[in-house]
């Protein structure tokens, strides 16, 4: 089973279904794939190609975030070299937390 690594600052998020997406440089699965989390087992539902500017503006709450402004800040922190640029083209999972692991 494939890896998707998350932060420990979004287990509350992923186990109460409020982060109900993950947004990502690279591919890490297909549609239907169960993926091994540090809190438990995934189900991507979609995964699509996007501009980190539309995650930002349209899909911060699935993300986990209260904002846009909140989600900017995240993925800038998480990726201080390359920060924050709205016409990255990133990776978008959308995934059902499937429980404990598999």
């Amino acid at each position: 089973m494939r890896f998707l690594p998350f932060q420990a600052e979004f287990e509350e998020a992923i186990r109460s279904g409020q982060k109900t997406m993950t947004t990502r440089t690279r591919r890490y699965g297909n549609p239907g794939d169960i993926l091994d989390t540090p809190f438990g087992a995934v189900r991507l539902l979609d995964v699509r190609r996007v501009c980190l500017g539309t995650v930002r503006a349209h899909w911060y709450w699935d993300e986990g975030f209260d904002g846009p402004a909140r989600f900017e800040a995240a993925w800038a922190r998480l990726h201080p070299r390359k920060g924050f640029d709205p016409d990255q083209r990133v990776w978008v999972h959308e995934f059902d937390f499937l429980g404990e692991k598999l």
